[in-house]
């Protein structure tokens, strides 16, 4: 149980900084042409 619960926390985290990783460059990409 403990395992299957580390395992869910860990994939959300991997989720979540996958498209933060996905979501950044594209938004300084976008941003720095208009600077």
């Amino acid at each position: 149980m403990d395992v299957n619960d580390n395992a869910g926390i860990q994939n959300e985290r991997v989720a979540l900084e996958f498209i933060a990783s996905k979501l950044a460059p594209t938004s300084e990409m976008n941003v720095v042409p208009f600077q």
